[in-house]
């Protein structure tokens, strides 16, 4: 590429550099045998071209001719200092001088310390030439042109000027290094800004003489601007280094440019999780199954029922198998680290409807679409890593953890016996940890909380200008465990208790149905939710009409009903597991779970005489019986039970997440009709509720990573009262995200 210089420093510019051509030349022909012919004739080119005048060309050629009998003179008095120092020219007839500049850098000095990223760069080998006689001073004469001299050397390039305020690291002298003959040489470094010493004349490289004319000293720079001399590779290599260096600490602290920091600051304390749940559901039913089974929870949503007037009860199915029924369950969870000490979590779930347990869709209906429920929204205090206060829709905090991503941890590891593992609670949680304060590997915690079951219709009762109030129904939990190593094992042992109040069902006040009134005193202390198995009696005190007349559609005074519980609930738990550790975070662990009714008491039955007597948990009628079980004489037993127990094992990997993990379970449940509420126990054994005994085998096996596929049978019968064997079958495939 080519250099363009303007027209008016063209002429200049030219001289200049043929003269120093020339100069410089003549420094080199002085070793020829006709050195003045060769610059007579190069100066004789200038001129013809134009590039100097006849005047100009006789001044170079005089200059020219003093520096060849320096060079001449040099030869015959060689310097005596080392290459590369050489010394500097001396008038004619004078001894060389060393170079000052260079004198006082060939002393040697102490070798400082060095940084590990320095190299040394060795000089170059000097090249001796054969001495000669100093050949008679130049005079010009004509004669032939001798052959073209070589190519003139040049000098090396001035220094670039860069305009920029940053440090600019350069090449600079550092101290020498002790060669074997104990002289020093020169070894490169690099500092701020410090230019190195001007390299040696070309003609000082080739002899031991004293060396060109220093190069004339530069102007100054420019404001502004600075001269910077070449910069090698390997210190362009580092400062590129410490500049990325600098800039990426800079990054990482402001949180704009880190790899962990490209989204905004609250993003990062958002953490966003869920599932899908493909279910193919089968509930198969044995054939001798009675057929008479009333759907309470029904018969309270549709009712009241008139229960003497060809009452129309709802009925459950008991006979006829379900097969593959699709089903899908999908869980949106997000948890956000609100601050140090403060945590909140929200879940939205599918489900049928609002019940409290089952969070699955029945798929089909036409293709319709499908509900999202509000299945938790709660936040949690932590003021210490000790104590945590937990308000709002939580999960359970008294039941095993599900380990679905994100989740909110559940707090104790038991069984589903008394509560479904989907089932929420409303209210608030405390839970105290003495960790800190035990051997290493023991644990103890006590957690309570108060949770909302129902403050009833505000309204109520709707239809009357005197409004009514009932007692409001709430749960009190309260719950101890401990957990110890024991032989290589863990053991966990817990106990609980769980106070439902104000969820028992009584006799209302007399209530004057034939003269319109709509809603009796009792009415809102029926479940919201049922399943199958509680005891349950009439709740209505219905005043006879004086008046009425049977007709052919109505023979008897119509009996409008709801069904309430017949015992109240204050449940008794305990719980111990056993586990023991089979390495590749497999373990093997057994869990034995009990749970009884303190509430339960038989002279509840009939407190309120033949009005309120329970309709199921019945035995068979004795002889000459009328069914009644508070009757004198021939009364039906009543065959309820307040007591359950669950005994379960599992082998494999605690939570299967990773293609290839596995894990099998297996147990057996009992679980007498009023031992617990029917509507918060385990949806999937008996489909749901109480008064029910059985097995139940599964496993899981991870097909992906966070993705599952797994198996469970379950198979129960009835404990008493009328015949009822249901197997359910389940199989599905989980994505979890």
């Amino acid at each position: 590429m080519g250099v363009h210089v303007k027209t008016r420093f063209a002429r200049p510019a030219a001289m200049l550099l043929s003269g120093t051509m020339l100069i410089w030349s003549a420094a080199g022909y002085a070793q020829t045998a006709a050195p003045d012919t060769a610059m007579a004739k190069l100066v004789e080119i200038l001129v013809a071209q134009g590039v100097v005048s006849k005047a100009q060309g006789e001044a170079l050629t005089q200059q020219a001719v003093a520096e060849v009998n320096r060079s001449r003179a040099a030869q015959a008095a060689p310097c005596p200092y080392p290459y590369p120092y050489p010394c500097a020219a001396a008038p004619d007839g004078a001894a060389p001088q060393p170079n000052a500049a260079m004198a006082s850098a060939s002393a040697p000095q102490p070798l400082p310390q060095q940084a590990p990223d320095m190299y040394q760069a060795p000089p170059p080998v000097p090249m001796q030439m054969a001495e000669q006689a100093s050949p008679p001073p130049v005079q010009m004469v004509a004669q032939a042109a001798p052959p073209p001299p070589p190519m003139p050397m040049i000098p090396p390039p001035a220094p670039v000027v860069v305009a920029s305020a940053a440090p600019i690291r350069t090449p600079a002298a550092r101290p020498q290094a002790r060669d074997a003959g104990g002289t020093y040489g020169p070894i490169a470094t690099y500092t701020d800004l410090q230019a190195p010493p001007p390299p040696p004349s070309n003609s000082a490289r080739f002899e031991r003489a004293p060396a060109a004319p220093a190069q004339e000293q530069l102007p100054a720079p420019t404001q502004g601007s600075m001269r910077v001399p070449y910069i090698p590779a390997p210190v362009r290599d580092q400062i590129k280094q410490e500049l990325k260096n600098e800039i990426m600490q800079q990054a990482r602290a402001e949180g704009w440019a880190a790899p962990d920091g490209a989204a905004p600051e609250w993003t990062r304390r958002i953490q966003i999780g869920g599932d899908i749940r493909f279910r193919s559901e089968s509930d198969l039913f044995a054939r001798g199954n009675a057929t008479n089974l009333i759907d309470y929870d029904r018969f309270n949503r549709t009712g009241p029922i008139d229960i003497v007037n060809q009452p129309q009860f709802p009925f459950l199915n008991t006979r006829e198998d379900k097969w593959n029924q699709f089903r899908i369950r999908a869980r949106l969870n997000l948890n956000a680290q609100i601050t140090k000490g403060v945590d909140a979590g929200l879940m939205l779930a599918t489900g049928d409807d609002n019940g409290p347990i089952s969070t699955n869709a029945s798929l089909g209906g036409g293709f319709g679409k499908r509900d999202f429920w509000l299945q938790q929204a709660w936040f949690r205090l932590s003021p210490t890593d000790s104590l945590s206060l937990t308000f709002g829709r939580a999960p359970n905090p008294f039941t095993h953890a599900d380990a679905m991503a994100g989740r909110f941890p559940n707090a104790f590891n038991s069984t589903d016996l008394l509560f479904d593992r989907d089932l929420a609670f409303d209210g608030a949680t405390v839970d105290i940890g003495f960790k800190p304060w035990l051997p290493e590997g023991w644990d103890l915690r006590v957690r309570g909380g108060v949770y909302s079951l129902d403050y009833g219709d505000p309204n109520f009762v709707s239809a009357d200008q005197t409004k009514r109030s009932f007692p409001e129904k709430y749960l009190f939990s309260a719950q101890a465990e401990a957990t110890a190593p024991v032989g290589g094992a863990e053991v966990t042992l817990g106990a609980a208790y769980h106070v439902f109040r104000n969820v028992q069902g009584g006799l209302s006040d007399l209530c004057n149905i034939y003269q319109g009134v709509k809603e009796c005193s009792t009415d809102a202390s029926r479940p919201f939710f049922l399943r199958k198995g509680n005891t349950l009696s009439y709740l209505r005190q219905i005043a006879i009409d004086p008046n009425f007349v049977p007709t052919a559609g109505q023979l008897f005074q119509p009996q409008p009903q709801y069904a309430g519980l017949v015992f109240g609930y204050r449940l008794l738990n305990g719980m111990a597991s056993v586990s023991i550790p089979l390495g590749d975070d497999k373990s093997a662990k057994l869990t034995g779970e009990y749970v009884r009714n303190l509430a339960f008491h038989r002279s509840d039955l009939c407190r309120f005489g033949q009005l309120s007597q329970p309709l199921n948990n019945l035995g068979p009628t004795p002889t000459g019986g009328t069914g009644d079980v508070c009757t004198a004489t021939n009364a039906t037993p009543f065959v309820g039970g307040n007591t359950g127990y669950q005994i379960q094992a599992a082998v494999g990997y605690k939570q299967p997440r990773r293609a290839g993990q596995w894990q099998i379970e297996g147990g057996y449940r009992y679980v007498e009709s009023d031992a617990v509420l029917d509507s918060f126990t385990d949806s999937d054994f008996h489909l749901g509720g109480t008064n029910a005994k059985g097995y139940f085998v599964g496993g899981t096996y991870g097909i992906f990573d966070r993705v599952n596929l797994g198996a469970r049978w379950l198979s129960a019968n009835e404990i008493s009262g009328p015949p009822l064997g249901i197997d359910v079958l389940l199989v599905d495939l989980e994505v979890i995200f």
